[in-house]
């Protein structure tokens, strides 16, 4: 994998705010719809995962 000093700053620094947003409104959905905080946390350790697999592969095209 990369390192993340490597890409272009302001390209780097829009994919992080994207990627905070979303996790943002998926974190809000999941406490709307009863999901215990426990189970949220959960969810965001998958969803970091996905996210920066995703990230890299977008910022080296």
């Amino acid at each position: 994998m990369n390192n993340v000093a490597e890409f272009p700053p302001v390209k780097t620094a829009k994919l992080i705010e994207d990627c905070l947003s979303e996790m943002a409104e998926l974190v809000e959905s999941l406490l709307d719809n009863g999901v215990d905080l426990t189970s949220v946390v959960g969810v965001l350790e998958i969803t970091k995962h996905q996210i920066i697999t995703e990230a890299f592969e977008y910022i080296e095209e």
